[in-house]
């Protein structure tokens, strides 16, 4: 199946998540890249699925877990972040 030039509103609404998890193509990431760029109101679900994936993963460093369960989510959170 071939790329569309452009997404729409839907197609970049469906690859947010993706997108902000580093699990897309090259081709994918930019045309969300572009997406966001020129249409506001996905910039802003973008900013605020961001901000809300940042407040998780600061509050999740307060909460008092068990050590191999920590240790599981810190390590999943820095390879989410490297991609």
């Amino acid at each position: 199946m071939s790329q569309p030039e452009k997404y729409t509103c839907k197609d970049a609404f469906d690859k947010l998540d993706d997108f902000l998890d580093r699990e897309l193509s090259e081709t994918e990431i930019e045309l969300v890249k572009e997406h966001l760029e020129r249409c506001k109101d996905c910039a802003g679900a973008y900013k605020f699925e961001g901000d809300m994936l940042e407040c998780v993963r600061q509050k999740i460093k307060h909460i008092a877990l068990p050590e191999d369960l920590l240790s599981k989510i810190n390590a999943a959170l820095d390879e989410s972040e490297n991609r």
